[in-house]
């Protein structure tokens, strides 16, 4: 698990860093969570093992999706089902997500 705590940048066309930092820290939305701990749980309000492995599950799965993607610049436009769950002023149009 540890390579997957490499560094990641997503940044506006304008250069300025909206985040920065492990792919794990990403903020989810909570809203988000609760949808998952129930669709695959059963639970309204899931416990720390349930949103522990929800979060990973999200982590895991855009670590793989940019670890096939060509380059180390990816738009954030071919992120969108990964992104609208994250919890951050994304414009989708004008940003980057940067592979360190």
């Amino acid at each position: 698990m540890k390579e997957k705590k490499a560094d990641f940048k997503i940044v506006h066309s304008d250069g300025s860093i909206i985040f920065q930092g492990s792919i794990m820290e990403l903020p989810l939305k909570e809203e988000y969570i609760l949808f998952k701990s129930f669709e695959l749980f059963h639970e309204k309000e899931p416990c720390i093992i349930y949103r522990t492995h929800i979060m990973k599950k999200f982590y895991l799965e855009l670590y793989d999706y940019l670890n096939h993607s060509d380059g180390n610049m990816v738009p954030c436009s071919e992120l969108v089902d990964f992104l609208r769950e994250v919890d951050l002023e994304i414009k989708l149009s004008t940003t980057y997500f940067d592979r360190e």
